[in-house]
């Protein structure tokens, strides 16, 4: 799975079969921005969560969406900008590992920041909340050389 970050406030989540390397599917997915935030989002870097989720990172918004890769919907956005824990300059990685526990590049406060755990209250169809509680791992300042 790849996404496409064409039209402004949306990603498209585009399924290629390895085997053929042809293209399965497309879903265009709204990341329910306000109008004046789609020139500044940048949708960049993706990965495989749990339960059919999909993160992707916004460089430009410093935030992350989950995305329910089945339904093809935003399930909820968290992050913002900043320097405190849980805040982000400029996301530019992301990886979930076996555990659940997911890594986020954040580059221009020289970090790295490990999130323990997500916890989501269930949504209605239509709604898109944040989560009910992000525990993040004490984060430290990475030393330049």
């Amino acid at each position: 799975m790849t996404v496409e970050t064409t039209s402004y406030g949306y990603v498209t989540l585009v399924t290629i079969d390895s085997s053929s390397d042809s293209e399965v599917s497309r879903v265009k997915v709204d990341l329910c921005l306000p109008k004046q935030c789609h020139r500044v989002s940048k949708p960049r870097f993706i990965t495989y969560h749990r339960d059919g989720r999909l993160l992707v990172v916004d460089l430009g918004l410093h935030c992350i969406y989950v995305v329910d890769i089945n339904q093809g919907t935003l399930v909820s956005v968290f992050g913002e900008e900043g320097v405190k824990e849980g805040q982000l300059r400029d996301p530019s990685g992301i990886l979930s590992d076996s555990e659940g526990y997911i890594v986020v590049g954040d580059s221009r406060n020289h970090r790295i920041q490990i999130i323990l755990e997500i916890s989501f209250i269930d949504l209605r169809p239509s709604a898109t909340v944040g989560p009910l509680s992000i525990r993040y791992l004490p984060t430290y300042p990475v030393e330049k050389p």
